[in-house]
């Protein structure tokens, strides 16, 4: 029987050039911003960065881990010094991510959920011969850069760690009816390694034929029609130096271009548009499929698609006809977008993402009655600015609902905890935080008693959907008696209540619920 299970993509995190987080790299997308920087920050590789042995400035550089917060993740304060820094990173950007589906991660302790990195890589290995320090292998070890979120979060599912190339991509998945957020569908996803090559080409060559057949399979599959995919995010290597086209026996742009071509412009009534985050921030190595992954949902989340950059003369088999370079911030408006990835050795991935059809709210959630918003922070300096950034967003409902369901039960290792009130007319009441001991207050149950009712007390009440159908409910009790609950409760009459019966029965129906 098929699995029919959908897939989305929930939550999404990421450090990148220049971009702590995915909305700075959002804004420097959309201005053109050429992230790769020619400074010294080198990270641990400066040191050996002498006489002859030399890496380039030019490069994109992440901002480092230097505010890691040890005692959160559960490891011990002479580990950070040591550890590998995409470790660091992984696990802050894997918290930031669950969060970012709505999700605390208090929740998931003791779940089957399951942890899986890929990592190809670090300049910190190139220094850890001269790091005359302890537990130096057990900071850099890549097998338990899984375990160490796996243990922190206190989870029960399987931990992987996998050495990948190019073409591996790592995303946090739900299930559709179980997500909060829904960034996209994943429609379908596949990696292979093409091993046999043609003939005066080496083990490095990319061989687009066999990529060719796996997307014609792939999207028979999903039964979609490849000509409904308005955006590609293309592997783009780039490769134009003749050093490494002979290295390559090949110029892999050509030949992915041949494979898109051939597998996305049949029948099209419109030229298939294509770019690739490389031309921002330069290559990613084993991120770079996931990064533009991040920029396809930043495309079909903002109906909008980010420029590519520094392309002065496409490439010459680029046809006008069939494929378009996206120059200028271009209206998304389409259904799919296909993500590429293509490995060092050969290896080819692609991804099918779908649009998620649900259209935001444009009503604000403080339009009926107060909402309030609720938030909470490891340190004291932190809550106004968190509680700055909850007052000045838009705050839709589902902004509210997310933001509540990470916050409104106690996040492990928060210390402070805070809350804002939007009123119904716009005004935002002064922030309150505090910090909180983690003891557990006792539960006290205050009952009104005759005097306490006022005319229309319940008339904010009533916008509440879960107070509304508890009324609901009384009311087809009461109304056989000849008492109108509702009337009792939202009624502007100061008389109403002078019959003590609607006093009585008004203040009871509050308590109840």
């Amino acid at each position: 029987m098929e699995d029919t299970t959908e897939v989305v993509i929930s939550g999404v995190a990421g450090s990148f050039p220049e971009c702590a987080n995915i909305d700075e790299l959002e804004e420097a997308l959309f201005r053109k911003a050429h992230l790769v920087t020619d400074d010294d920050r080198l990270g641990g590789i400066a040191k050996l960065h002498t006489g002859n042995f030399k890496y380039s400035k030019h490069s994109g550089k992440a901002f480092p881990p230097d505010k890691f917060d040890a005692t959160f993740f559960n490891i011990p304060f002479s580990f950070p010094s040591v550890m590998d820094p995409v470790m660091k990173k992984c696990m802050e950007t894997s918290v930031e991510a669950i969060i970012d589906a709505g999700l605390n991660p208090h929740l998931l302790e003791g779940t089957n959920t399951a942890v899986y990195s890929t990592y190809d890589n670090s300049e910190s290995e190139l220094v850890l011969p001269f790091t005359p320090r302890e537990k130096v292998l057990m900071g850099n070890c890549r097998t338990l850069t899984a375990n160490r979120l796996s243990f922190a979060l206190n989870l029960n599912a399987v931990w992987v760690s996998q050495l990948q190339m190019e073409s591996a991509a790592l995303l946090t998945i739900k299930r559709a009816e179980d997500a909060r957020r829904n960034w996209a569908t994943i429609v379908g996803a596949g990696n292979k390694f093409f091993g046999g090559k043609e003939p005066g080409t080496n083990f490095l060559s990319f061989d687009e034929k066999p990529a060719k057949k796996m997307l014609r399979e792939m999207y028979i599959k999903w039964r979609v029609d490849p000509a409904e995919v308005e955006y590609v995010e293309a592997d783009g290597s780039g490769v134009k130096l003749r050093l490494l086209i002979l290295l390559f026996s090949q110029d892999r742009d050509s030949r992915e271009i041949d494979l898109i071509s051939e597998t996305f412009c049949k029948d099209r009534d419109k030229p298939l548009l294509i770019g690739s985050l490389k031309s921002n921030m330069g290559h990613a190595d084993t991120a770079a499929c996931g990064a533009g992954t991040v920029k396809a949902l930043i495309a079909m989340n903002k109906s909008k698609i980010p420029p590519n950059i520094h392309l002065e003369s496409p490439n010459s088999k680029i046809s006008p006809l069939k494929l378009q370079v996206v120059t200028d911030t271009t209206p998304f408006s389409g259904k799919y977008v296909g993500v590429n990835a293509i490995g060092l050795a050969g290896s080819f991935g692609h991804a099918l993402l779908r649009k998620n059809s649900k259209e935001a709210s444009k009503m604000k959630v403080a339009e009926s009655f107060p909402q309030i918003l609720l938030l909470s922070s490891r340190t004291e300096d932190d809550m106004p600015r968190i509680l700055e950034k909850a007052k000045t967003s838009k705050n839709t409902p589902e902004f509210a609902a997310l933001l509540n369901g990470v916050f409104e039960k106690e996040l492990k290792g928060h210390m402070y905890r805070g809350y804002i009130i939007k009123q119904s007319d716009g005004t935002v009441s002064p922030p309150k935080s505090q910090q909180i001991d983690g003891s557990k207050r006792p539960i006290w149950w205050v009952f009104s008693g005759m005097g306490s009712q006022w005319s229309a007390m319940g008339s904010h009440l009533m916008h509440i959907p879960i107070f509304y159908d508890v009324i609901d409910r009384c009311d087809r009790v009461l109304a056989p008696h000849g008492v109108d609950i509702k009337h009792i409760l939202t009624s502007t009459d100061e008389r109403i209540f002078d019959n003590i019966l609607h006093s009585f029965v008004g203040i009871t129906a509050v308590q109840v619920m």
